[in-house]
């Protein structure tokens, strides 16, 4: 369940403050132990944009299934499981090199042996930003946001805490003219509850102290009583 909200914010673009989380700020979030997830809200996520020449495609040059292939086959990072190293959890990710607009231009997507037919010659390949679909700005610059995800049965205090820890180390190493912060934390909730139920139950210690100390007469008896 989703534990932590943290925003990264800076003189950027929502894009550059959304690959300072996806490369510097989520692999480390997601090496410490109790954290199962973190998705990012703002910016647009890169993709690589392609328009196929509609009259390619009724002639016969191409088809849609072929080239659906060859985009399949792009650089694309795949989660494989996760190692556990206490307190530590390290993600194992496996992660095709990033393909570019020209590198997946020259894909082949028909033709013969003897003379290939690449995207490029049947489509516009643009390398670009996707629609973000929230934003979010703070002192009227952007801002992105990441929430973390909680693994089932862990201790909610604990896990936050190490991951407080985790982005106190980050605020360190990320650049000067970033500013990283919490704007919720499930955790503080919890920790209010409980040094509220403390101060109740100390009150409530103390009013049978005094009740017993009124209705005895005496000190020593309350003071056994409630040393026991």
């Amino acid at each position: 369940s989703n534990f932590l909200v943290i925003q990264v914010a800076g003189p950027r673009t929502a894009e550059s403050l959304r690959t300072v989380l996806e490369d510097q700020v989520r692999p480390r979030l997601l090496a410490v132990s109790g954290i199962s997830g973190a998705e990012i809200f703002g910016g647009g996520e890169r993709e690589i944009r392609v328009d196929l020449d509609p009259e390619a495609v009724e002639r016969g040059d191409v088809s849609i299934a072929r080239v659906g292939r060859a985009l399949d086959r792009a650089g694309q990072r795949t989660s494989a499981g996760s190692v556990v190293r206490p307190p530590h959890r390290v993600p194992v990710v496996v992660e095709r090199p990033t393909v570019t607009a020209l590198e997946l231009g020259r894909a082949i997507v028909g033709g013969s042996a003897l003379a290939p037919l690449r995207l490029e010659s049947v489509a516009a390949v643009r390398d670009t930003w996707a629609r973000p679909v929230r934003l979010s700005r703070l002192d009227g610059r952007p801002a992105v946001q990441m929430v973390l995800e909680r693994e089932p049965g862990t201790n909610l205090i604990r896990v936050a805490k190490r991951a407080r820890e985790a982005l106190a180390q980050l605020k360190t190493v990320l650049p000067a003219d970033l500013r990283l912060r919490i704007v919720w934390d499930e955790s503080e909730s919890i920790r209010r509850e409980l040094n509220a139920l403390g101060r109740r139950s100390a009150l409530s210690v103390l009013a049978i102290f005094l009740v017993m100390v009124i209705a005895e007469r005496r000190l020593r008896a309350p003071v056994v009583v409630l040393a026991s």
